[in-house]
């Protein structure tokens, strides 16, 4: 199905069961892609993609089993299954990998920036800052937290226990500091 002008799919030679709609869109190969918006998917190679968003994914490149979303969406050439979310939130279902800020997340979630996890409340309960600096601040006025690092070692936080260990400064009765050594 093709809908729009100026060559929509006009140059696309081999493939089937895709869906173009708009100027410029979708003019390559590949089966069961959906494309959207102006100059969307213009030299995609590849199949089972999901492309919405005017410009998204315009260069050359290939890719399968992709999902980009959102205006100028950027394709990562010769990778599938990528997920792209308006050029701020990337993901990838074979790896099984999200990343915020970053198009390369190198752990399940990677963040390129401050991270806040947990509701702010006037009740305190807990809630961990993570700074793009590295610092650490824990607030809690729970009767338990416990924090450790991906070894499970280090940096531990028992606040219901009376354990404190590799705690850089306690600023207040509620609010801790730390970095792990």
């Amino acid at each position: 199905v093709i809908i729009g002008d100026n060559g929509s799919a006009a140059g696309m030679t081999t493939g089937s069961y895709n869906i173009a709609l708009g100027p410029q869109t979708l003019r390559s190969n590949g089966d069961h892609n959906i494309a959207m918006g102006y100059y969307t998917a213009r030299a995609l190679s590849g199949s089972r993609n999901v492309i919405l968003g005017s410009y998204s994914a315009q260069s050359s490149v290939s890719t399968s089993d992709s999902v980009i979303l959102g205006v100028y969406g950027s394709v990562i050439n010769g990778t599938n299954g990528q997920v792209n979310i308006n050029n701020l939130i990337f993901g990838n279902k074979y790896t099984q990998r999200v990343g915020i800020g970053t198009s390369n997340p190198a752990v399940t979630l990677d963040v390129d920036g401050q991270v806040h996890l947990g509701p702010q409340t006037a009740t305190g309960f807990p809630s961990i800052d993570i700074a793009s600096n590295g610092r650490t601040t824990i607030r809690a006025s729970a009767p338990a937290l416990s924090v450790r690092d991906s070894n499970n070692n280090g940096g531990y936080l028992d606040m219901g226990g009376g354990t404190l260990a590799n705690i850089n400064s306690i600023t207040s009765a509620s609010t801790l500091s730390f970095t792990s050594t």
